[in-house]
């Protein structure tokens, strides 16, 4: 039985200390983006992304945010159980960002049906400002970027 999963995409890359005073001031942007990038808690992602369409987290999403943040951060799994209609989606989705941009982690989200994939993954896009891959199917059939991007090496094997 195959699996249905969401990927997370990295998207920075790490830098080296320039020499030169132009490259500095590059290095001093590209430094203060990075760090803009690795926010301090989930909230703190959920405030800096600008794309999201949800105005704010409902208090009792922000109350779980904060309890993963204070007792669960050194799970390398978790799983959330709320009820129906409560924001699983969005919680788990912005634990999941969070740890890929903090730690410099993949991340795999994973789904039961088909369906419930290319739901998340839509509201991970438009309503969130989420940037990921969405894998359904056969390997076969996922998209050659998709997967050349999930296998990318991590940041601090890149160069710019």
């Amino acid at each position: 039985m195959e699996n249905d999963l969401i990927l997370a995409r990295s998207v920075l890359q790490a830098t080296q200390q320039p020499s030169t005073r132009k490259a500095r001031e590059s290095y001093d942007v590209q430094t203060a983006w990075e760090k803009a990038a690795r926010p301090d808690d989930p909230e703190a992602l959920f405030r800096d992304l600008r794309k999201r369409t949800v105005p704010g987290l409902l208090s009792h999403q922000a109350d779980v945010l904060r309890s993963y943040l204070t007792a669960h951060t050194q799970y390398a799994d978790i799983a959330l159980q709320l009820p129906t209609g409560s924001g699983k989606t969005l919680v788990g989705l912005f634990i999941a960002e969070w740890r890929r941009r903090r730690y410099d982690e993949r991340v795999v989200y994973l789904c039961p049906t088909r369906q419930l994939v290319n739901q998340v993954a839509q509201q991970a896009s438009t309503k969130y400002g989420i940037d990921l891959h969405a894998f359904t199917g056969s390997r076969a059939n996922y998209d050659a970027r998709a997967s050349a991007d999930w296998r990318l090496p991590r940041r601090s094997n890149r160069t710019s």
